[in-house]
């Protein structure tokens, strides 16, 4: 554990030119190869007004790490040196998902103080703005993380005040868009005493996004960081600046007096409920602006499409489903009213056929409609005829001879043999009464 405390105390309390440079370096640059602590230094990230950033790597767990150090003029001065203290003692004690991570302190061999960090894959929120507005969704959900991560700031007792675009980090987490609040350096610890950290008293922040109470030089509340919070979502969705001037001093005037326009002037498919909480967010008067926890409750209602995606794709699915269903009831309404397949009629004389034959399309018919019975034949006067009466076959020949012959109907079946004696045609000349006579 960091004593934060002794190093602030010793630092802060320890006069100007107090002790020997430990080693006389003509630059501030730190060289690939060189250490800062367990590190090795690959390469510099960037540089900023009070110190430089590196990536580095710990020589025995290969694993990478940023690592800021303060510039050499910025270390002669114990306020600053202070500030830089501050500023990883507020981001180390916050340990929160949207916050930077800072775990080691060190100085170099030549005194100056640097930190060690997690080294974040992605880029700032400035380089994504400078390509254009961003899509409401993603812009609603950096700003609904921004605040979680501003929640745990205050929750801690500190006021960031410095929210901008370039302190704002778009982490790419396996596919996901994640942020992180980075640069604590001028963050307020209500728990300790305020500082102006300038020599000559100037306002600490960046103009275009300090709050009208910031840029007056009056106390600071967690409601300064919410105004700075909705200068960036109102630049996020609108691609543009909320205040623009030619110089720091006009640039001050607008944020003072100046009304910031509705988002929805540049951005007309904004939602009206979004439209309205960015325009609160940025009310001149503290007492008018919402505190974090209304505008997060703001943010996760449905109305604000806090998570448009989600929602799309529902509305898609529903759509999808919806037409399925109506296709499917169109078929099934089609196969009702549809005509049944015609039931085939046999005729009576092709006894050797199936009495019912199937339809090729269909996989059960139902079974054909009876047919009407044959008329009554007209009435006659004459006799009914006598019943038949049972004779042997030699007779029914005779009989069959007798009667005047008919055309027979062709028949398919094969003849048969004629070596059946029984079934070949009568002939009188082979009866037995010609043999004896």
């Amino acid at each position: 554990m960091l004593d934060w405390g002794a190093m602030l105390k010793e630092v802060s309390t320890a006069p100007l030119g107090d002790a020997e440079p430990k080693e006389q370096v003509t630059t501030n640059e730190l060289q690939p190869g060189m250490r800062a602590g367990e590190h090795i230094i690959l390469c510099k990230l960037g540089t900023g007004g009070f110190g430089t950033v590196y990536l580095a790597e710990h020589r025995l767990l290969n694993r990478k790490a940023a690592i800021k150090v303060l510039h050499r003029d910025r270390a002669a001065s114990p306020e600053i040196v202070a500030r830089f203290i501050r500023e990883a003692r507020a981001a180390n004690r916050i340990a929160h998902d949207n916050i930077i991570d800072v775990y080691e302190f060190g100085e170099l061999e030549d005194g100056r103080p640097y930190y060690v960090m997690e080294w974040l894959d992605g880029e700032n929120l400035r380089d994504r703005i400078e390509r254009g507005a961003l899509p409401i969704a993603d812009a609603v959900e950096i700003l609904c993380q921004v605040g979680r991560g501003l929640r745990a700031v205050h929750d801690r007792g500190i006021v960031h005040r410095d929210i901008k675009p370039e302190n704002v980090f778009l982490v790419n987490r396996r596919g996901s868009m994640h942020v992180k609040l980075l640069d604590f350096g001028i963050a307020k610890l209500t728990s300790d005493e305020d500082i102006d950290w300038t020599a000559t008293g100037a306002r600490v922040g960046t103009p275009r996004y300090m709050s009208p109470e910031q840029a007056r030089r009056r106390d600071v509340t967690p409601k300064s960081d919410v105004y700075s919070a909705g200068v960036i979502a109102f630049e996020m969705l609108t691609g543009r600046p909320a205040f623009t001037a030619d110089n720091d001093a006009d640039l001050l005037v607008r944020v003072l007096h100046q009304r910031v326009p509705p988002a929805s002037q540049f951005r007309r498919e904004l939602p009206a409920a979004l439209d309205r909480l960015i325009a609160k967010m940025l009310e001149k008067d503290p007492a008018e602006r919402p505190d974090l926890a209304t505008v997060m409750a703001a943010l996760e209602r449905p109305s604000t499409l806090r998570d448009r995606k989600w929602r799309r794709w529902v509305l898609v699915a529903g759509a999808t489903v919806a037409a399925s269903t109506a296709i499917v009831a169109n078929i099934v309404m089609q196969a009702e009213h549809a005509p049944s397949a015609p039931a085939i009629s046999i005729p009576a004389h092709v006894g050797d056929l199936p009495a019912t034959v199937e339809h090729a399309s269909v996989a059960e018919s139902p079974p054909p409609a009876s047919l009407p019975p044959p008329p009554d034949p007209p009435p006659t006067s004459a006799a009914p005829p006598p019943p038949a009466r049972a004779v042997s076959p030699a007779r029914r020949r005779v009989r069959t001879k007798s009667q005047p012959s008919t055309p027979v109907a062709p028949t398919t079946e094969p003849p048969k043999s004629s070596t059946v004696d029984d079934e070949a045609p009568y002939n009188p000349l082979h009866d037995g009464s010609a043999h004896r006579q």
